[in-house]
């Protein structure tokens, strides 16, 4: 019988998840660790749309503080000049906000979009997040 886990781990690990392997015991029965992971994709922030951006920040400031990773998948931005526009005042803010996520130990992964395709190292090292290219 072949096994599928080695498969699997490789392909999470691929993915940037951490493995999640078996816990403690629990009334006489193995438990696993359960680990919760926030997906995010197309909020084409923009310094126009101020509402938007404030509900991603309260979002970075909250609800994603308890979870044990935050995936975004493309699209973060409107439109990304290139790891030189990091200084800009809107999108160091928002590298800023990322950064201080990841800061707590919740593991930030990026996978860059049509929009944002120019999102490179100065980028990942900016906010804390892994890039998934």
């Amino acid at each position: 019988k072949v096994s599928s886990r080695p498969v699997r781990e490789l392909w999470m690990r691929s993915m940037g998840a951490e493995f999640i392997g078996i816990g403690s015991r629990y009334n006489g029965r193995q438990t696993m660790r359960t680990a919760t992971y926030l997906f995010v994709s197309d909020l084409h922030l923009d310094a126009s749309l101020p509402a938007a951006v404030e509900q991603f920040l309260a979002f970075l400031q909250g609800p994603a503080r308890e979870a044990d990773g935050l995936y975004i998948l493309g699209d973060l931005f409107d439109y990304w000049a290139g790891d030189d526009d990091i200084a800009d005042p809107f999108n160091a803010r928002i590298c800023s906000a990322l950064a201080a996520l990841t800061a707590t130990g919740v593991a930030g992964r990026f996978l860059p979009g049509n929009r944002d395709f120019l999102a490179g190292q100065g980028f990942a090292r900016a906010t804390g997040a892994q890039l998934l290219i």
